[in-house]
């Protein structure tokens, strides 16, 4: 209706801008259905699955493994995987995620494929995209570059690949700030990409998740009372002040409740008990929650085997990585919650299709022909 970012009358910067604007463009046609916006969703998960696939497909030629193989694997896994179309269900912004991140994920192979100041210029949108999606995928960049200043380095390249670099980050930067921006010119207090870092933070940083039965988790009975403001800014500081207080105080466990989070993010430490826990708090279903288990515990040996041939036919690891990565920090910061796991789940199903597919080529190869 023209207001902007607004909940209740009053500036929200609760998440980036990307998921409300597709839920908003969905509001143009009139209608504030649900329905409508499960299936807008939908089709956008759909476009993510095809996305997937392609990425599959484009990663599995250049490791000389069976490229179609491949690409059917993981979009059909992508299809049916019930970490990703959970959250179009439940109107969760990480149903976008699945496009923008998939995007970034293909668009960041290509860039390694193929270095060019076109290709990082693409990269940097593709990040900033992500990133307005949900912030915590803006660390993926780190091992990007890693990755690709050291690949330069050793084909003595490295001007030309900090180069790329540098246009990567001066695109994305100029595609964030209109938004940080924004949130300068409404706010009180600096926010970058939203006002939840200090409200999610208190959520894991009590005794209930650092010493009792949610170790790893979150509790939203964490959240103390900080007084009434309007102003999300003035309140996620006092978040943040609640939180580093208490981090004070038991530093010497906090290693223990990221590792736990890690664990139960990946489901090797205590599954049953996150599936319990994400039908019951975050109202998945009991039948879906632990379907999605059973998957996710399927595709990782195969992901383990995708992993290995990437590696040993020398295929840059680094957006993969930076996937990994950007999960483990939202997990940090948020508790182990199925969903926000969701750049790592990319990478699960991908290098799972992979796995699959290097395995069919195994057993189709004649052992007379392989000796």
């Amino acid at each position: 209706n023209g207001d902007g970012f607004v909940v209740d009358g009053y500036q929200s910067a609760s998440h980036p801008p990307m998921f409300t604007l597709l839920l908003a463009g969905v509001n143009l046609t009139g209608s504030d259905d649900i329905g409508l916006r499960r299936n807008m969703l939908a089709l956008v998960g759909a476009a993510g699955v095809g996305v997937l696939t392609v990425a599959s497909y484009r990663l599995a030629c250049r490791a000389a493994l069976p490229s179609l193989h491949a690409a059917a694997w993981t979009g059909g896994i992508a299809a049916v995987y019930p970490a990703f179309w959970l959250n179009e269900a439940m109107l969760y912004s990480e149903s976008l995620l699945l496009l923008t991140g998939g995007v970034l994920v293909l668009v960041g192979g290509e860039f390694f494929y193929r270095p060019s100041s076109r290709w990082a210029v693409a990269l940097g949108g593709a990040l900033a995209i992500a990133v307005l999606t949900r912030a915590e995928v803006v660390v993926i960049a780190l091992p990007i570059a890693i990755t690709y200043l050291l690949a330069g380095a050793r084909v003595q390249q490295l001007k030309s690949h900090a180069v790329h670099m540098m246009v990567v980050a001066l695109v994305a930067t100029a595609l964030l700030a209109p938004w940080a921006q924004y949130n300068r010119s409404r706010y009180s207090k600096p926010v970058l990409m939203t006002t939840t870092p200090g409200v999610t933070l208190v959520e894991v940083t009590c005794d209930e998740v650092f010493y009792g039965e949610l170790l790893g988790y979150y509790d939203l009975r964490c959240i103390p009372a900080i007084g009434l403001t309007f102003d999300e800014s003035i309140a996620d500081e006092r978040y943040q002040a609640v939180a580093a207080q208490y981090l004070r105080r038991n530093a010497g466990r906090y290693p223990v409740q990221i590792v736990a989070a890690i664990g139960r993010s990946s489901e090797l430490y205590r599954p049953g008990h996150n599936a319990n826990l994400s039908a019951w708090l975050e109202g998945r279903g009991f039948a879906a929650s632990f379907t999605a288990l059973f998957f996710h515990l399927f595709l990782l040996p195969f992901a383990l085997v995708g992993t290995l041939m990437l590696r040993r036919r020398k295929v840059p690891l680094g957006v993969f990585a930076g996937t990994v990565l950007s999960a483990v920090v939202a997990v940090a910061f948020i508790g182990a919650i199925a969903r926000v796991r969701l750049m790592a789940d990319i990478s699960l199903v991908m290098l799972a299709g992979l796995g699959l597919a290097s395995l069919h080529q195994f057993l189709q190869t004649d052992p007379k022909e392989a000796a």
